[in-house]
């Protein structure tokens, strides 16, 4: 652990407000076992109404907790939103929390606990609860950081539900300027596309906790836009994996795990066949690279 408590920002990018989340969201950000004096909210209103904008300026200077609001109009999407929270952020370090989320009490300290000077990213578990906190999921994410090396990378594991989640880590605000922060072009696969490129020589610590609580409701994104978030996470793949890499997919044309080969032209089964892109299930795509993602320096 450091010797001196760091500040730490708060990334929330708002849309469409959720009120009731939001406010047990800030209330899970103030009952944090961590200095409040070293937190700070970031957040940006993406295309957000004035009135929700209200709402969230009264929550905000009711919680005591320091913090900056910035604007996009009209709407630009999460990633942009992101980029516009770390802009507006002051802390060394950064975790990104969603507003309809929340976080266990000692998150913060325990990804803190953790971040020496030799590491950029601490990843913790998450749980997957429903609107009311009962768990639907728990993650054991434990694997991750022993297939990451500085040398390459040699990763086995889901692409689209990957094993931990963006929203439940701690990562240097130098690290996340570095690389740039989200692209925007990446549309909905930009956490994807983010995944990928923090994967290749960045440092991780785990904590081995589930300090993370991301709620699912029946109108997120990942059930409203599906197949565009399939389609998008499928030019991000192309762009990534340039060059023929081993690929496990399972195929829903021949309903079986087969192994297949990816270009920036597209999939190919073993028979040399290109794959639409509809046939694939990304869900259980796992990917093996021994060398350096495509397009990073040697």
């Amino acid at each position: 652990m450091l010797s001196k408590l760091p500040k730490v920002s708060i990334l929330m990018p708002i849309w469409r407000l959720q009120t009731m989340l939001f406010s047990q969201c800030i209330e899970s950000v103030i009952g944090q076992d961590y200095p409040i004096k070293l937190l700070e909210i970031c957040v940006c209103l993406d295309g957000t109404p004035s009135a929700e904008a209200e709402i969230v300026e009264v929550v905000l200077k009711k919680s005591g907790l320091q913090y900056e609001v910035t604007a996009l109009q009209p709407c630009r999407g999460i990633a942009a939103a992101r980029n516009s929270c770390a802009k507006s952020a002051h802390g060394e370090w950064f975790i990104l929390l969603d507003h309809d989320d929340w976080l266990q009490p000692d998150a913060i300290r325990a990804l803190v606990a953790l971040a020496t000077p030799d590491i950029d990213i601490v990843y913790s578990d998450y749980q997957q609860v429903d609107t009311v906190g009962r768990i639907l999921f728990q993650s054991h994410a434990a694997p991750y950081h022993r297939l990451l090396n500085s040398k390459g990378l040699s990763w086995d594991g889901p692409l689209l539900h990957a094993t931990f989640i963006l929203q439940a880590i701690l990562i240097r605000a130098c690290t996340f300027r570095a690389i740039n922060g989200f692209i925007e072009s990446a549309g909905l696969a930009h956490e994807v596309d983010f995944r990928l490129r923090i994967f290749d020589g960045q440092n991780f610590a785990y904590a081995g906790l589930p300090l993370y609580c991301y709620v699912q409701r029946p109108n997120s994104t990942y059930y409203t836009r599906y197949e565009e978030l399939v389609k998008d996470t499928c030019i991000i793949m192309l762009e990534h994996f340039r060059g023929f890499c081993p690929v496990a997919v399972t195929c829903r044309r021949l309903g079986k795990v087969a192994p297949c080969h990816v270009t920036h032209y597209g999939f190919y089964d073993g028979r040399g066949e290109l794959l639409s892109p509809e046939w694939v299930d990304y869900r259980l795509m796992t990917l093996r690279l021994p060398g350096r993602l495509a397009g990073q320096p040697g």
